[in-house]
């Protein structure tokens, strides 16, 4: 699947992105941003994700999702997105 497909996918809601991820996504956002309308290539930071609010996302779906995610990735910007932090819970979780 293409990124531009995997954005599409995302975007509508499709079963490719897993409804807690997105739940805790949402709780992450501001107040006024969280019924915000966003895709796979949403930078974080663009739809309201701070610094601390990363954290405690990153908390919450390692918890969920039960996996633990390597510094290495997040230095690397593949959490930069949102699908890309999708694709790396989704990877870890495979695993």
């Amino acid at each position: 699947m293409t990124e531009d497909q995997n954005a599409a996918v995302l975007s509508t809601g499709n079963s490719r992105w897993d409804p807690a991820f997105e739940k805790h996504l949402r709780s992450a956002l501001p107040p006024r941003t969280r019924d915000t309308t966003f895709d796979a290539a949403a930078e974080l930071k663009s739809v309201g994700v701070d610094s601390l609010a990363l954290v405690h996302l990153l908390i919450a779906l390692e918890e969920e999702f039960e996996v633990a995610i390597p510094d290495r990735i997040l230095v690397d910007g593949s959490c930069d997105t949102v699908g890309g932090l999708w694709q790396v819970i989704d990877g870890l979780r495979q695993r």
